[in-house]
């Protein structure tokens, strides 16, 4: 085939020059049937390099210029981008300054006065351990008492900081206003009642006393006796009819 008799001319004009050897002379001549192949004496003895490929890529590198236009930059930012870059970079070090450097994240060794800090917060978070768990004994005491006098929501209260206080105990992970908003939950409260749990909690470690509830306890309706002006209005009344003779008259009070 034409085809590939120009093929290995080409091969074998590429391997010469490599060698610095004057190029093979080949016969023009091919044959014009498909079905056969007609090779010259020097292209018989001619062997094919396997990597025909990399001698052909190797040519046209080493024949190709760059193409250079007239509007091409190169590897240099025009000065808008190079002041954009600058700006972005000034606001970034503007911003490193007001963060916290990451040698502060690292556990170092801590100065005296930062060592008593540390035991004295220690000792108090301890102290107040102490304080919690001496208040349950007798808080469980009074209330499997059978003498006491702890009924209705005064009762209640006094639970709510027992369980409180075991909360503290066995969950010391936890903050105080989430066990606390826990313990209010579980009475079917929310919020409020979690901060008055709290405020129970310190009544009964400081003084061992929880206050009285005051549900139900108030006066709803005010009787008439109770004002002043009717008072003094039934004062008259009575002393109008004297000692012993006198009566309740609506009329008298219109």
């Amino acid at each position: 085939m034409p085809q590939y008799n120009r093929c290995k001319k080409h091969l074998a004009r590429l391997v010469a020059q490599k060698k610095q050897e004057p190029p093979p002379l080949a016969n023009d001549s091919s044959s014009s049937s498909e079905s056969e192949i007609n090779l010259t004496d020097s292209e018989a003895d001619f062997d094919i390099p396997k990597n025909a490929f990399e001698e052909l890529m190797a040519e046209f590198k080493s024949n190709a210029k760059p193409t250079v236009l007239s509007y091409i930059r190169g590897h240099d930012s025009c000065r808008k981008t190079k002041y954009r870059y600058k700006k972005a970079k000034e606001e970034l070090m503007r911003d490193a300054e007001t963060c916290q450097k990451i040698t502060t994240f690292f556990m170092t060794t801590p100065t005296p006065t930062q060592s008593s800090q540390l035991l004295d917060i220690g000792t108090e978070f301890q102290k107040q351990k102490t304080c919690r768990e001496d208040a349950i004994a007798p808080l469980k005491k009074l209330l499997e008492s059978k003498t006491s006098n702890l009924v209705g929501q005064d009762r209640t209260r006094h639970f709510a900081v027992l369980h409180f206080l075991y909360l503290q105990k066995y969950q010391p992970w936890k903050t105080r206003q989430e066990l606390a908003l826990t313990t209010a939950n579980s009475l079917n409260k929310g919020k409020h009642v979690a901060e008055k749990i709290i405020t129970w909690e310190c009544s009964w470690i400081n003084n061992r006393i929880i206050p009285e509830g005051r549900q139900g306890r108030h006066e709803k309706i005010s009787s008439w006796f109770n004002d002043e002006n009717v008072m003094l209005a039934v004062r008259e009344h009575i002393a109008g009819y004297g000692e012993g003779k006198w009566f309740l008259n609506q009329e008298s009070f219109d």
